[in-house]
């Protein structure tokens, strides 16, 4: 389905002469792409450019949040929309982080366990990802 063309404004912070900041408007679901051009007291529209596009992601949660500590080949689900392959994901458990294992547009799959864990390991660690640089904390992951 094509959305048709949807125009929203949003104030804009400015942070210096190469960087301004701004409130991402809502209602874009996971894959959304928008066009972003400036203007400045409601005149003088920016010409659209590609390189001017912010791209719209959903993250819905993880699964599962508990694994047996000695685990091999188990993955960590994560759920949404508008992932893209090119992305650099890295999940992360207990502050070690792996790169993902599969990208796809509505789900990562993230590796369960790290290189020299130790299977007798058991308990609470955080559980988290980074995907471009932006963080979500996804909790607490209990190795059983």
């Amino acid at each position: 389905m094509k959305r048709d063309k949807i125009i929203q404004y949003t104030a804009a912070a400015f942070m210096n002469v190469t960087m301004l900041m701004c409130v991402t408007p809502s209602s874009f679901i996971g894959g959304d792409r928008a066009f972003i051009q400036l203007t400045f007291n409601g005149k003088d529209y920016s010409a659209q450019d590609e390189n001017l596009i912010f791209q719209f992601y959903q993250i819905n949660g993880a699964f599962p949040h508990s694994g047996p500590a000695n685990a091999r080949n188990e993955i960590i689900l994560i759920k949404g929309a508008g992932f893209k392959s090119t992305s650099k994901i890295y999940c992360s458990l207990n502050k070690t982080e792996m790169a993902a294992i599969e990208i796809t547009e509505n789900l990562i799959k993230c590796p369960m366990t790290w290189p020299g864990k130790d299977p007798k390991v058991t308990g609470s660690v955080k559980l988290g990802m980074s995907m471009d640089g932006s963080w979500t904390d996804f909790g607490s992951f209990f190795y059983y």
